[in-house]
């Protein structure tokens, strides 16, 4: 991998530290930025922090692989594996590490630029449990890919898109974005989900999780996205027309040994949230994550297009978390890693049509039901305003006219009044 296939924008670098953090199980994590990036990028976690003997590792290309052959590819549970993107990120910035592994207060630094050193220097500091990395000058020696940068806006734009994006996979993790100083976005923990634990604790706790997932039978369990959480990232309101989605995959995995000891258990499902649109206005989320990670896959949205043209919706909004066994992966891919390749895709996406294409059945039938009466409604409505309508005219009508006759009547007597004084002088 070389650098500038992983640090391509600032938005590419903060990703990669977000990445890291959580791997690292950080349940808080703090990014400051100064000038779109370009001037600054600091990531502070409380995760479990890195030795002092591996700092100097941590930043060398592919010294922190985790794939030792190929056959780890199909294992992989963590975010990040290749152990390349601090080293990619080093070599086109100034970049400081700061970590400490323990509660004693005390940390190492590393400093590079550009180029390690074949003697690096800690130096020991103050610093609490957790690792500090602080991204300067990007690009300082790469002149022409500084200049292909977008304005300060665009590409805090980017960042921003990238924060909300890791953080609504992570429910558990607190995520706090400053610019220039200034809090632009603070998104709270909530309670642990099963996709908000650690990959350690999936694995630990593999029998538990068994006992919490939802299937086809309507057992309940936490959410893997909750909507809290989705209205706190994006800052939309979703909890109106939201249709929960429970999918249970697991009739798709043979009995074998391959799918135990994972990092997903023997879990296979899909969970989430489904939107329709049917005003193209309407501004929804469309986001797929795939064991806690955020991907893109044509065929999955594709085939998410089609159910609504078939349903004669605009279109559908969607948020869905994909809980597979890793043995159906494979994520090394795509450079950074937004396109993964899913062995039984097909089979999958056969159970999830037809979840789906339920649910949107059931909700227009609803729709249409509901209009039907409305327009019932409002039709009595207007029959009434009608003959209320007819009464208040008759009403109207009436008064004008006796008052009428009572003034002829009057000017009547009044005339021959008259002419009775005319014959009596």
């Amino acid at each position: 991998m070389a650098a500038g296939e992983v640090v391509t924008r600032p938005a590419a670098v903060v990703k990669e530290l977000l990445e890291n953090a959580i791997d690292a199980g950080a349940t808080n994590i703090e990014i400051h930025i100064t000038q779109g990036g370009m001037g600054m990028i600091e990531v502070v976690d409380n995760g479990v922090g890195i030795h002092p003997d591996d700092m100097v590792m941590a930043i060398t290309r592919h010294a922190t692989s985790k794939v030792a052959d190929v056959a780890n590819l199909h294992g992989i549970t963590t975010l990040g594996f290749r152990g390349e993107a601090l080293a990619a990120t080093a070599a086109v910035s100034r970049l400081t590490l700061t970590s400490s592994h323990d509660d004693s207060g005390i940390g190492r630094q590393l400093q590079v630029a550009g180029v390690l050193d074949d003697a690096p220097k800690l130096m020991p500091v103050v610093h609490h449990r957790g690792t500090t990395i602080t991204v300067k000058d990007l690009y300082f020696n790469v002149p022409a890919r500084r200049g292909n940068l977008k304005s300060i806006a665009t590409e805090f734009g980017h960042i921003e898109t990238i924060v909300r994006e890791v953080a609504l996979a992570r429910a558990d993790v607190a995520l706090t974005l400053f610019h220039d100083n200034k809090k632009r976005l603070s998104l709270s923990s909530s309670a642990m989900s099963l996709s908000t634990m650690s990959s350690t604790t999936r694995l630990s706790n593999s029998k538990s999780l068994n006992t919490v997932s939802t299937n086809a039978n309507g057992n309940n369990n936490v959410n893997p996205l909750p909507l809290a959480r989705l209205e706190q990232a994006t800052g939309l309101s979703l909890t109106k027309k939201a249709l929960e989605i429970a999918i249970d995959l697991t009739s798709l995995m043979q009995p074998s040994r391959e799918y135990v000891n994972n990092g997903f258990g023997d879990q296979a499902s899909v969970n989430g949230w489904l939107w329709p649109i049917t005003d193209s206005q309407d501004t929804l989320p469309k986001l797929i994550y795939v064991n806690g990670r955020l991907v893109k896959e044509a065929l999955i949205s594709n085939q998410l297009r089609q159910l609504a043209q078939t349903a004669q919706l605009v279109g559908t909004g969607y948020a869905l978390y994909f809980d597979l066994p890793t043995q159906w992966l494979n994520i090394n891919v795509h450079p950074s890693k937004q396109r993964i390749k899913i062995s039984p895709l097909n089979n999958i996406m056969a159970h999830v049509s037809h979840a789906i294409r339920t649910k949107l059945k059931t909700v227009v039938t609803t729709e249409t039901i509901s209009s039907a009466n409305a327009i019932q409604i409002l039709g009595n409505s207007q029959i009434v305003d009608s003959n209320l309508s007819i009464d208040n005219a008759f009403a109207t009508a009436m008064p004008n006219t006796s008052t009428t006759i009572y003034s002829s009547k009057s000017q009547a007597g009044k005339s021959a009044q008259t002419t009775l004084s005319v014959v009596r002088k």
